[in-house]
């Protein structure tokens, strides 16, 4: 992709834009052959957190045991502070 500011090109690297979004868009296409339909949703809920916390720079395995236990528990009320973002602002 190329543009022009102020008689000058601007370069954009397409490579390390579309990084980023290719493990969402390579999973997406992968789960359309999941075992069940109910499976499906479940699975891209994952898949969101996941990318949530890299996006973050969260650590997946701490967020994840930080966040799970109890986590059936809990109203959706009450599951606002365990997203990712404010679960790291916590921490932080």
């Amino acid at each position: 992709m190329i543009g022009e500011t102020a008689g000058r090109f601007l370069f954009m690297d397409p490579t390390k834009r579309g990084a980023r979004g290719r493990p969402v868009a390579l999973g997406r296409k992968n789960w359309l052959h999941v075992g069940s339909a109910q499976s499906g949703p479940k699975v891209a809920a994952i898949l969101s957190v996941v990318e949530s916390c890299r996006r973050l720079s969260v650590p997946v395995k701490d967020y994840l045991l930080a966040v799970l236990p109890g986590m059936s528990q809990r109203t959706l009320s009450q599951l606002a502070p365990f997203t990712p973002a404010r679960w790291a602002a916590s921490r932080s």
